[in-house]
């Protein structure tokens, strides 16, 4: 950009708002989800997030609420989950903290599930470990796996 400065030319050395790789999204999304070990469960939830995608990485934080159902061990249980998540060039890491209330056949138990995993972009594959988890319920994991997906379905917000 050229500017007029008392007769003087100048230019900017830097484009406001950042690089032309550079961009933010807040958005609402679906996340499916599959988890498990032993016993597996799947999930789907609608999610609240911030992306900040730049040159040679980005990062992201948010915040999901999710049902999950275990077919073979009839188990359904609400969650909520807070997130955040970062990469650089290829790789990329996230950790969360999932808050979930199993039902199955009059008995509940409320456990929290600490995770940490690999992550690219909006694509997550974490450990988790069920922390509070009654060892009398069946067909609950103590540790688990979940490969998840964030899919945008509604960008409020996005620049860049």
């Amino acid at each position: 950009m050229v500017n007029e400065t008392g007769g003087r030319r100048t230019q900017r050395l830097h484009r406001e708002g950042g690089s032309s790789f550079h961009h933010t999204e807040k958005s609402i999304g679906l996340v499916p989800e599959i988890q498990g070990m032993q016993n597996y469960f799947f999930g789907l939830g609608l999610s609240r997030a911030n992306f900040i995608h730049g040159e040679g990485g980005g990062s992201g934080y948010g915040t999901t609420l999710s049902i999950e159902f275990n077919p073979k061990s009839h188990i359904i249980a609400p969650k909520i989950n807070i997130w955040t998540t970062g990469y650089f060039l290829i790789f990329g890491g996230n950790i969360g903290l999932n808050a979930i209330y199993y039902l199955s056949n009059g008995r509940q138990n409320f456990v929290l599930r600490p995770e940490i995993g690999l992550g690219f972009i909006k694509v997550y594959l974490n450990y988790g470990y069920n922390l509070f988890r009654d060892v009398s319920m069946p067909g609950l994991n103590r540790h688990s796996l979940t490969l998840s997906y964030y899919h945008t379905i509604y960008p409020w917000k996005r620049k860049g």
